[in-house]
C-alpha cells in the first residue's frame, strides 16, 4: 500500500509484516487467490474495488498469521500476531467500509464457521443505516445479493435480540444495537438487554460470535486515560465467548505517531489502511477546497446557492442527468442553526435580480483568484437573472433541519439525499451529521459563524468535511454506468467544479491554524484559499463596567409581529402593478420592472400595445407550479378559489411590447409566452412581498451589559487602491466604552468627530447626564432594528446613549456610511428618520427618547455635526 509523499507513518507491525511479505514465498501455503473465494464477490451486490479486496485480503492473512511459511524468510515470526482475534480497518470516509464488512461477513461465515455478528456504535443514525445496509432487501443501500449461495446451499440472513447456543444450519444472525445498551448489559447485568426478547450478558458467555465496532475511535477512551466504559463493554464481549473476533473500523484514528497510547495498542491490530490522502490521490474522492473569507454569513449563503446553481447549469451542458448539488449549512449551537433557518428563508423569498447581480458581483471580487469561482461566476451570468431566481425559489423551498427531531419527514430522508425522490437540496445543522451521514452529493458546507475554532471544534468540521469528500458518481452521456472516481482533473474548471467539495468559512488565523492540523491528523488533503486580512481586537475598558449607566442601562430594538390575512387584500399590497414593457426580440422582461407610460416612445422603436387579460393569465399559468390552489392560499390567505385568484385579485395587464419593425400582429402564441414571463414575474414579486413577520414601531429594552462586551474582527488588507482600509485606534475616555475603535476610514472619520465634540456635547446634555458611544459589532453584539411594516433589517453601526441620573435615557441611532453606498442603503437612513416619530417605548420604567440621523460621510462631516448638535439642543433647551 502506498504512503502519501515525504510523510513517513509509524511502525505497524501486522500491516507491516504484510506489506513485506504479501509478494513473496513466506505467505505460503495462505497466499489469497481471489478465484478461490468467489463466493464473496457473487453474493455482494457492489464490485468491491481494488483496495477493498485488498482489505479482505489482509485480514485473510492477518487471521492466518501462524500458517505463513517462515522458513524461507529472513524475517522472524511476531509472536504477538499469532491467533489474533482483534482487528482494526483504518479506512478513510467514503471508502466504503461497510461493503468490506458485508464481505468479511461471508468470509468469516465460510472460512470460520461463524454465523453470529454483533454490529455496534455509537449513533442511533448509523444503526438505522446499517439496518439498512445488512437487513432490509428492498432498501437501495442493501449490501447483499436478494439470495445468497455459498457452496450450493442459500444462506439466510436473520436479525435477532440474542444469540442461540446452537444457530440454525445456513443462516448467518445479525444482531445490531448501540454501545449504550451493550455497554449497560455488560457493566449493569441489565435485565431488560436488548430488543423484545432480551438479550443478558449471559447469552453471550461460550458463544461463538464477531463484534464489528463502527466509528471505533469513540471506544479508546479507557486507553486515553479518561474512563472509558465503552471498551471495557468491548474487552469483556470479546473475552467471553467461546470463539470471538473483534473487527474495529474507523477513520478517525488520531495519535498514531509511535509514542501515544493509542499506538500502543492498535500498533499490532492494524491489518489494512487506506486514508483519505491515499483515497483522494486514488481519485475516489471529491477535491477540498476551502474557501476562508471574511463575507457575512448571509453573502456566505449567497456563494454556496450561486456554485450549486452553477454545478446544475454545467452538468446540464454536460447531459449529465439528475445531477443533485447539496447544501449544508453548518452552526456551533441549535439557536444560531434556527436563526440561520429563517435568515436562508428570508433570503430565498425575496430574491430580486439586483440581490443576485450584486451577489454575482461580490463573489467574483472576493475570489478573483479563484478561477474555479470565477468560471462558475461567468457561467452563471449567461442565463437571465430571473432564470436563476426562478431556479433558487423552487429548489430551495425544501429545508431539512437535522436539529428538529419533530422533523421525522427529513430524517427518513437524511441518508438517501442523493435519491431523486428526495426534495430536500438544502439541511442546516450543528453536530449530527459529523459521523455515520452517507449522503454522497454534498457540495458545499458553508460555516455560519466563528464563535467556535477550538482544536476539539475543528477536528469535528474537518470529519464532517472528510464525509463530504465523498465521490458522487455519475454517467455522461454515452456511458451505460457511472463513473466511481474522478475524471476532471485535467479539464477546465467548470468541469472540475462537478468533483470538488467547496468549504466557505470564516477568514480567522486560530481557526486556520486548528482546521489544518485537524485535516493533517485524518490524512484529508484540502487547498484553503484565503485573503490576507488582519485581526483586530478591543477590550471592554474596566472602569466601563462600574459606571450606572453600564449596570442599569438598555439599547432598545424594536419587535416583530406575525402578519395575517388583512395586511393582503389585493395584489397591490405586494407591489404588484399592472402595466408593463416587454422586449418579444430577445423575450425578457426589463430588468426593472417598473410602470411605464404608454406616450413614452421613441421615434426609432416599433411598439405594440396588448392586454393580457385574466383568463389569458389563468390559461398561461397551468403549468407553473406556484398557480396551485394551496401554494397561492399560503401566500394569499383570504383566497377563496382559483377563479377567486384570477377573477378578483389579477387585473387585466397592460403590456408595450417592443417588435421589430415589419411586425404587425402578436400571435396568441407569443401572448401566451409574455403572460407566462409575467407571471414568473408577479410570483416572485408576491413570495418577496410576502412577509410572515414585520417590524413594528414597538422598541423593547435590552440590558447593555447582556449585549456588549470585548470583541475580535477579522478584516481583509486591500486589494485595490478603492478597498476599504482598516485600522484600530485607542480611544481614551470613558464616553467610548472599548480600549480602541476598530473600523475603515469612514467610521474612524466618524468617532473621531464625536471625540472632537465631546465638550460640546457635554454642555448641551448638562451636569446631570452622561454619554457613551457604543460600537453595535453584527457578530458580537447585532442590535437590531427591523424595517417598518416590511422584514428587512439591518444593525446600525453607532448608539450614541445619553443617561440621566432618573434612568431617562435618549439615544441615537447612527451609521457612517461611504458615497459608494447611500443610494443602495437609502432604505436604511429612511427608517433611521421615522424612529422619532413611529417610536413607542414598551417594557421600560424610566422615560426613553430614540432618535436617528441621516447618514454620516467624511464628506459632509461638518453638515453632520451641525445636525446633531441641532437635535440635541432641541431636546435639551429646555432644562
Amino acid at each position: 500500500m502506498s504512503k502519501r509523499e515525504n510523510e513517513t507513518y509509524a511502525p505497524l507491525e501486522l500491516l507491516d509484516s504484510i506489506q513485506r511479505n504479501s509478494s513473496s514465498v513466506v505467505l505460503n501455503p495462505v497466499l489469497f487467490n481471489v478465484k478461490d473465494y468467489s463466493y464473496i464477490w457473487n453474493n455482494l451486490k457492489h464490485n468491491l474495488r481494488d483496495y477493498q479486496m485488498n482489505a479482505v485480503a489482509n485480514f485473510h492473512y492477518g487471521l492466518n498469521y501462524k500458517k505463513w511459511d517462515w522458513g524461507l524468510s529472513s524475517e522472524k515470526p511476531n509472536k504477538n500476531l499469532i491467533d489474533q482475534n482483534h482487528f482494526m480497518f483504518w479506512m478513510a470516509t467514503g471508502s466504503g467500509k461497510t461493503d468490506i464488512m458485508a464481505a468479511l461477513i461471508l468470509y468469516l461465515y465460510k472460512e470460520q464457521g461463524m454465523q453470529n455478528f454483533l454490529f455496534t456504535t455509537t449513533l442511533t443514525s448509523i444503526i438505522m443505516k446499517t439496518e439498512d445496509n445488512f437487513l432490509n432487501p428492498l432498501s437501495p443501500k442493501y449490501l447483499f445479493n436478494k439470495e445468497i449461495w455459498i457452496d450450493g446451499h442459500r444462506v439466510k440472513i436473520n436479525q435477532v435480540s440474542t444469540f442461540a447456543v446452537s444457530p440454525e444450519s445456513y443462516t448467518i444472525n445479525i444482531l445490531i444495537s448501540n454501545i449504550d445498551t451493550l455497554s449497560n448489559l455488560v457493566n449493569h447485568h441489565d435485565k431488560e438487554g436488548i430488543g423484545q426478547i432480551g438479550t443478558t450478558l449471559y447469552d453471550f458467555i461460550d458463544r461463538d460470535y464477531v463484534i464489528l465496532a463502527d466509528e471505533a475511535h469513540h471506544f479508546n477512551a479507557a486507553t486515553k486515560g479518561a474512563g472509558g466504559a465503552y471498551e471495557d463493554t468491548l474487552d469483556q464481549l470479546r473475552n467471553i465467548g467461546h470463539k470471538t473476533y473483534q473487527l474495529e473500523f474507523t477513520a478517525t484514528l488520531n495519535g498514531m505517531d509511535g509514542h501515544s497510547s493509542i499506538y500502543k495498542k492498535y500498533k499490532d491490530k492494524v491489518v489494512d489502511r487506506f486514508d483519505l490522502g491515499e483515497f483522494s490521490k486514488a481519485r475516489y474522492s471529491k477535491r477540498v477546497l476551502q474557501i476562508a473569507s471574511n463575507l457575512t454569513d448571509e453573502q456566505k449563503m449567497m456563494q454556496g446557492l450561486l456554485m450549486n446553481i452553477a454545478r446544475q447549469l454545467i452538468a446540464r451542458d454536460k447531459g449529465i442527468k439528475g445531477f443533485k448539488p447539496i447544501i449544508l449549512f453548518k452552526s456551533s449551537t441549535k439557536s444560531r442553526s434556527k436563526q440561520a433557518h429563517q435568515e436562508f428563508v428570508q433570503l430565498i423569498n425575496t430574491l430580486d435580480e439586483e440581490t443576485v447581480n450584486a451577489a454575482l458581483s461580490e463573489v467574483e471580487s472576493t475570489n478573483q483568484n479563484i478561477k474555479l469561482i470565477t468560471d462558475a461566476v461567468q457561467r452563471i451570468r449567461k442565463e437571465k437573472p430571473l432564470r436563476i431566481i426562478t431556479m433558487m425559489q423552487q429548489q430551495f423551498s425544501t429545508i431539512g433541519d437535522i436539529n428538529d427531531e419533530k422533523d421525522t419527514q427529513f430524517l427518513d430522508y437524511v441518508n438517501t439525499l442523493e435519491s431523486p425522490d428526495s426534495p430536500y437540496r438544502v439541511v442546516f445543522a450543528v453536530e449530527k451529521l459529523t459521523e455515520g451521514w452517507d449522503v454522497l452529493n454534498l457540495f458545499d458546507i458553508v460555516k455560519m459563524d466563528d464563535s467556535k475554532v477550538s482544536k476539539a471544534a475543528t477536528n469535528r468540521e474537518a470529519q464532517l468535511v472528510g464525509r463530504g469528500a465523498r465521490y458522487y458518481p455519475f454517467a455522461l452521456p454515452g456511458e451505460s454506468t457511472p463513473s466511481y472516481q474522478r475524471r476532471f482533473d485535467k479539464s477546465g474548471f467548470e468541469s472540475q467544479l462537478l468533483e470538488t467539495l467547496l468549504f466557505h468559512t470564516i477568514r480567522m488565523d486560530k481557526y486556520i491554524d486548528n482546521i489544518t492540523k485537524s485535516y493533517r491528523e485524518i490524512g484529508l488533503n484540502v487547498l484553503i484559499n484565503q485573503d490576507a486580512a488582519t485581526v483586530y481586537s478591543t477590550q471592554l475598558k474596566k472602569a466601563v463596567r462600574n459606571l450606572p449607566a453600564w449596570q442599569h442601562g438598555v439599547v432598545f430594538e424594536n419587535q416583530l409581529r406575525r402578519t395575517n390575512k388583512d395586511d393582503y387584500q389585493n395584489l397591490r399590497d405586494y407591489g404588484v402593478q399592472f402595466s408593463y414593457t416587454y422586449d418579444l426580440r430577445n423575450q425578457s422582461l426589463l430588468q426593472k420592472i417598473a410602470q411605464y407610460d404608454l406616450n413614452n416612445t421613441k421615434d426609432d422603436e416599433t411598439k405594440r400595445i396588448i392586454e393580457l387579460s385574466p383568463r389569458v393569465l389563468q390559461h398561461a399559468s397551468y403549468d407553473l407550479e406556484f398557480y396551485r390552489y394551496q401554494t397561492l392560499k399560503y401566500y394569499l390567505p383570504g383566497l377563496r378559489s382559483l377563479r377567486n385568484f384570477f377573477n378578483d385579485y389579477v387585473e387585466p395587464v397592460q403590456v408595450k411590447v417592443t417588435v421589430d419593425s415589419d411586425r404587425q400582429e402578436i400571435p396568441v402564441a407569443e401572448q401566451l409566452t409574455i403572460a407566462k414571463d409575467y407571471l414568473n414575474v408577479l410570483a416572485a414579486k408576491i413570495k418577496k412581498n410576502y412577509l410572515k413577520e414585520v417590524g413594528t414601531s414597538s422598541f423593547s429594552p435590552v440590558p447593555i451589559k447582556e449585549r456588549f462586551n470585548g470583541y475580535s474582527r477579522t478584516l481583509p488588507d486591500p486589494k485595490t487602491l478603492t478597498d476599504p482600509k482598516y485600522s484600530e485606534r485607542v480611544r481614551n475616555g470613558l464616553w467610548f466604552p472599548f480600549t480602541k475603535s476598530i473600523g475603515d476610514q469612514e467610521e474612524q472619520h466618524f468617532v473621531d468627530m464625536i471625540q472632537n465634540n465631546i465638550d460640546t456635547i457635554n454642555n448641551i446634555i448638562g451636569p446631570k447626564r452622561s454619554f457613551m458611544l457604543l460600537r453595535n459589532d453584527e457578530v458580537a453584539h447585532h442590535v437590531t432594528i427591523h424595517e417598518i411594516s416590511g422584514i428587512r433589517n439591518y444593525m446600525p453601526d453607532f448608539i450614541l446613549i445619553i443617561n440621566g441620573q432618573d434612568y431617562s435615557t435618549v439615544q441615537f441611532y447612527l451609521e457612517p456610511k461611504g458615497e459608494q453606498l447611500k443610494e443602495k442603503d437609502t432604505w436604511k437612513q429612511d427608517l433611521l428618520l421615522k424612529i422619532e416619530q413611529i417610536s413607542r417605548i414598551k417594557g421600560y420604567a424610566g422615560e426613553a427618547k430614540l432618535y436617528g440621523l441621516p447618514f454620516f460621510s467624511s464628506n459632509s462631516s461638518g453638515s453632520f455635526k451641525n445636525k446633531l448638535l441641532e437635535k440635541l439642543n432641541s431636546i435639551f433647551a429646555t432644562e
